[in-house]
């Protein structure tokens, strides 16, 4: 074999190399763990600025949204919390998040003493989970 040809060849392991450490890794999977172990960790201003840059990033993501109103909760920032579930049930009305967001709003209204306006939230959902349809769903009937 020709040496001259030889030479790219050799570089080739050492050229891939480079280009798999200066490709950016994929940082979502790693950032949304990072939120969720910052509420794990009880740290919520820190897991609320995570999900506040992660939602720059991706407004639409629902979990990173109802992360965010629990961070937000977390710190005693009901009503921020509250708003922002429900822009989230606004939102994605069929995100798996909604009903958890539905509760959370509810919850916020409760401890800011809004209760008609959580007895609402709360009737809806347990004439929701209370529903034939719920009951099928359930059950795999």
């Amino acid at each position: 074999m020709n040496p001259s040809r030889s030479a790219p060849l050799r570089s080739l392991p050492l050229v891939c190399a480079l280009l798999c450490l200066a490709a950016p890794a994929s940082a979502e999977p790693a950032s949304l763990e990072a939120v969720r172990q910052a509420l794990r960790d009880r740290t919520y201003s820190q897991a609320e600025e995570l999900s506040a840059k992660r939602l720059e990033a991706h407004p639409g993501d629902t979990e990173t949204q109802y992360l965010n109103a629990l961070a937000l909760f977390h710190q005693g920032k009901l009503e921020a919390a509250r708003a922002q579930a429900e822009r989230l049930v606004a939102a994605k009305p069929d995100s798996r998040w909604v009903h958890k967001a539905r509760f959370l709003a509810a919850e916020c209204q409760i401890r800011l003493r809004s209760f008609p306006d959580a007895v609402q939230i709360l009737r809806t959902q347990a004439q929701r989970l209370l529903s034939a349809e719920r009951k099928r769903e359930v059950c795999g009937v």
